[in-house]
């Protein structure tokens, strides 16, 4: 076994669920009674990552010039789920929580719906082909809950029943979450890209397009909340969330489901830079509202 089958299998699980463990030590269930209570936020968020985004991927393939594959690859883009670095960024900035959270594992499940639909949808519009493409349902189910759920469980029962000792984690997590971030983030581009150094300089000119899916997603899905909504933390959680999408499963359905290693470069592209770019952006609402 090499160093990355055992950083894929046990240490990029093991280092998101210790993150999602810190997020969970700063929830309490009020937080998700609030979401049930007062279903407007979720909806919100479900309609930025899953209606806008696919729709405003389908634009930029349809309204520009650039290769097919590439546009295949920025719609697969979109339909992947919303990943663990929204909730990252959003505990740093102090919002809402348990809605990014919600986000993410809504988006996870729905997302083995989506993607077969709308990736097939977009092969037959680009290619002129349809492809059918079936995921592992319950085996994604079954990650969503090791490295997301669980862990985010664990930390909201340590904080609702022993609240001094979640307090103590909660300042030691502080400092470690960006180093474990970090690792994660290096070692998510290292597999991502196959094991092997992608040459990413030869894709620099697909780089517009990937910018313009994420400044596309993060402005639609603020004004779309600004609009509905009047909580201001809701406002940048939700353009977070539906900012930055987990391209691993996109990433297995290019190169495992379809065969097709060119469809994972778009995922890898967005990767790069969304989490920095959307981070920015999610601050830059937070000090201007």
């Amino acid at each position: 076994m090499d160093i990355a089958y055992l950083f894929a299998e046990y240490g990029l699980p093991f280092l998101v669920g210790t993150i999602m463990f810190g997020v969970g030590i700063n929830l309490q269930l009020e937080d998700f009674r609030r979401i049930i209570v007062k279903p407007q936020e979720i909806t919100v968020s479900m309609i930025g990552q899953m209606i806008l985004l696919p729709l405003i991927a389908f634009l930029i393939a349809l309204l520009l010039d650039f290769p097919t594959w590439a546009k295949i690859g920025l719609v697969l883009v979109s339909v992947s789920p919303s990943g663990a670095s929204p909730n990252f960024i959003t505990y740093y900035l102090d919002g809402r929580l348990a809605l990014a959270v919600s986000t993410t594992a809504l988006s996870s499940v729905l997302s083995l719906i989506a993607i077969p639909l709308i990736v097939s949808l977009a092969l037959q519009i680009f290619e002129s082909k349809g492809q059918q493409i079936s995921l592992p349902f319950w085996e994604t189910i079954l990650k969503i809950c090791i490295t997301v759920i669980i862990p985010i469980s664990l930390g909201v029962l340590l904080r609702e029943n022993k609240e001094e000792i979640a307090i103590k984690l909660e300042k030691i997590m502080k400092w470690g979450m960006p180093v474990i971030l970090l690792i994660i983030f290096g070692g998510s581009i290292f597999l991502e890209s196959g094991g092997s150094s992608l040459d990413i300089m030869k894709y620099l000119n697909q780089y517009p397009y990937a910018i313009a899916l994420n400044v596309g997603a993060v402005l639609a899905s603020y004004l779309l909340a600004r609009l509905v909504l009047k909580d201001k933390k809701a406002h940048y959680t939700i353009s977070t969330v539906v900012g930055i999408q987990s391209n691993a499963l996109a990433i297995f359905v290019a190169n495992t489901i379809l065969n097709r290693p060119d469809l994972a470069i778009m995922p890898i592209i967005y990767s790069s830079f969304t989490f920095f770019s959307t981070a920015l952006f999610a601050l830059a609402v937070k000090k201007l509202e």
